[in-house]
């Protein structure tokens, strides 16, 4: 099976269903709760076999050692273009393309109300997998601006 390339133009189409025809997505929206059903359903569409801790959805190839996270909220009011329907899309793009065998990719909810789809996938990990994954990598775009989320302090300028 030929590898199959990285298209940034689905990628640039996740990005506009997000921020166009979902909009802002804050914590216990159906916006949100929208948004993780689009990306369960995009991840099914890419082959991915998806659980959900919460409702945060996760998929792994293998043994999960390396997990990829990119959280489905945003600000309140904010559509979330660069924080962080971008590297939502980048991970579903990934889904798309990767030919990894040990690999997850979970998608937190509630991030901007403090980490909590994070931490939820931390404590419930167990349930998808039977091992810590190794590797943790959270995507995060960052744009600019003054500071709007929670747990920013002044160390953040």
């Amino acid at each position: 099976m030929l590898p199959v390339a990285f298209d940034a133009q689905i990628a640039h189409n996740h990005v506009q269903w997000l921020v166009e025809d979902i909009g802002p997505r804050h914590y216990r929206s159906t916006q949100e709760a929208e948004a993780a059903r689009g990306v369960t359903a995009r991840l099914h569409e890419a082959g991915w076999s998806v659980q959900h801790i919460g409702n945060n959805p996760v998929a792994c190839r293998g043994s999960g050692r390396t997990l990829f996270l990119a959280h489905i909220d945003s600000v309140r009011g904010c559509p979330g273009a660069v924080d962080n329907a971008g590297s939502v899309a980048v991970l579903l793009e990934l889904a798309r393309t990767t030919q990894a065998t040990d690999l997850c990719l979970g998608f937190p909810v509630g991030e901007e109300a403090g980490l909590i789809g994070s931490e939820q996938i931390a404590k419930g990990w167990s349930k998808v997998q039977a091992t810590q994954p190794s590797l943790v990598v959270a995507l995060e775009f960052a744009g600019h601006g003054q500071p709007t989320a929670v747990d920013l302090t002044s160390i953040w300028g």
